[in-house]
Parts: structure tokens; sequence; C-alpha cells
């Protein structure tokens, strides 16, 4: 018979480690991939909007929220009765 040889066996902290070392990765990487797929949803599909200001009235009241449909204008156009959102001017110049 022929000696088995020893195998050396992690500690039971280095095993521990390397378990939690793994589960980190995997939330790592599953909240990597969620910010991605968030960021293309909203870039490209839908984006939740709220209307501030008494302009909408009667049709949208102030504060209300919209799921606004981005990719749908990229088959047609806007048609009678749409709510359409435009993006309000950061850079406002006063014209004299």
């Amino acid at each position: 018979m022929c000696a088995a040889a020893q195998v050396p066996r992690p500690s039971r902290s280095a095993h521990r480690w390397a378990i939690v070392r793994a589960e980190l990765v995997a939330w790592i990487r599953t909240l990597g991939s969620a910010a991605v797929y968030a960021t293309l949803i909203v870039t490209f599909g839908f984006q939740v909007a709220r209307v501030e200001g008494q302009s909408m009235a009667p049709t949208l009241q102030d504060q209300d929220r919209l799921i606004v449909n981005k990719a749908i204008y990229k088959l047609g156009s806007p048609g009678r009765g749409d709510i359409v959102m435009l993006y309000y001017p950061v850079n406002r110049t006063s014209r004299s």
C-alpha cells in the first residue's frame, strides 16, 4: 500500500472568507447589471416625470406623476390628444 499524500485543507476562517468574497462579488455584479439596465431603460424606454405648475390644468394637476414612453415616437408621430413632454431650458437667455 502506498501512503496517500496529505493535501492541506484550508482553515475554517479562510473558507468563510472565500464564501463571503464570492457572495460580495455576486452582489456587486448584480447591482452593476441592474444599474446598467436601469440606465438603458431610462435613456431609451421609459421615464417618470412630475408635473410642475398649473400649465396643463385641467388635464393634469400640479405634482401629478407621469410615465413617459420615449420609444413610441421612434415608430410614429404624436397624435391628437397625446401629452408631449418638453424639457425646461436650463440656461434661459433674457431677450431685452
